[in-house]
């Protein structure tokens, strides 16, 4: 690690690698924060190639303009267009680049792609209960979980400590790397032992700064527990309430199809706006209305 900190002198691309939550992830957040806080630096180079393109072609069309060529709406989406396309194709570019950048540097990680620090310790909650015992508690992943097996629980009190923890993209399938980001965990166990057992998390955790706004924009956002002064709340409880980490449900898969149907009405209408300012450019779209034939009332009640 010392030798890695060498390399990153003067730069803070490996801050918080003593703070994971999991060691076993230490070469996921490296080919991360190589990916987002070296790489990622350098992705407003991208945007040459456009500002070049938009300064060549200028002259052309503020000539044909002074002498009275055409009309002015025009020839300005047409640039426009031009430009919207050259970024499209170059933020493709740099999210190849950066995945399978990701994808080389990760090689040498240990085990799946989405880790889980508790699955082995659940598995052994499970063998248990099936052996007659109401549950397992263990430590040491600073993970916090209560979890409802069926007849037995299992349960991980976390830390009281800042942490730094994997956060997978906001898009699974563009292939952008997961990010390591910090915050500042409070949280313990409180177990009841009576005519019933009872199993209560009280958990607060806040992000803390240090995050770059590429991490920010391609993650989703860590769920904040007890405000800005980290007041611990009831979070889950056994043998009557909810689990925690609330299990991902069918809400995900619906938001992404959400979020699809607002891209195709959004170009649908960006279609149907250009064209309708000429009808030179009407008839240029002609291949994209074969491709998208339905009008933006049409998409957005589909």
């Amino acid at each position: 690690m010392d030798r890695l900190r060498a390399l990153g002198v003067g730069r803070d691309w490996m801050s918080g690698a003593e703070l994971l939550d999991d060691p076993a992830t230490f070469p996921r957040f490296v080919a991360a924060r190589l990916a987002y806080r070296m790489l990622g630096r350098w992705a407003w180079l991208l945007l040459v190639p456009v500002v070049v393109s938009i300064v060549l072609r200028l002259p052309a069309f503020l000539l044909a303009t002074a002498h009275g060529l055409g009309h002015h709406s025009p020839r300005a989406l047409i640039l426009l267009s031009a430009t919207l396309v050259e970024l499209v194709l170059l933020a493709l570019i740099g999210g190849g680049a950066m995945r399978r950048s990701w994808r080389a540097l990760s090689g040498v990680s240990l085990g799946t792609d989405s880790r889980e620090p508790n699955r082995a310790a659940r598995d052994r909650a499970r063998a248990l209960i099936a052996e007659g015992y109401h549950g397992f508690v263990s430590g040491h992943t600073c993970r916090a979980e209560v979890t409802d097996l069926v007849g037995g629980f299992y349960a991980n009190p976390g830390c009281v400590a800042d942490v730094v923890t994997e956060q997978q993209p906001r898009v699974p399938g563009l292939g952008l790397p997961p990010a390591f980001l910090a915050h500042r965990q409070v949280s313990w166990l409180e177990l009841e032992a009576g005519s019933e057992l009872h199993v209560r998390l009280l958990l607060a955790r806040a992000p803390l700064p240090g995050s770059t706004l590429g991490e920010r924009l391609a993650t989703r956002p860590l769920q904040s527990v007890g405000g800005r002064d980290l007041r611990p709340e009831l979070v889950a409880t056994f043998p009557h309430g909810a689990s925690w980490p609330v299990q991902p449900s069918g809400q995900l898969r619906r938001r992404r199809v959400r979020r699809w149907s607002a891209l195709f009405v959004a170009v649908s209408a960006l279609v149907s706006l250009i064209s309708a300012f000429s009808e030179p450019l009407r008839d240029r779209l002609t291949l994209i209305r074969d491709v998208l034939p339905i009008a933006v009332p049409e998409a957005a009640a589909a």
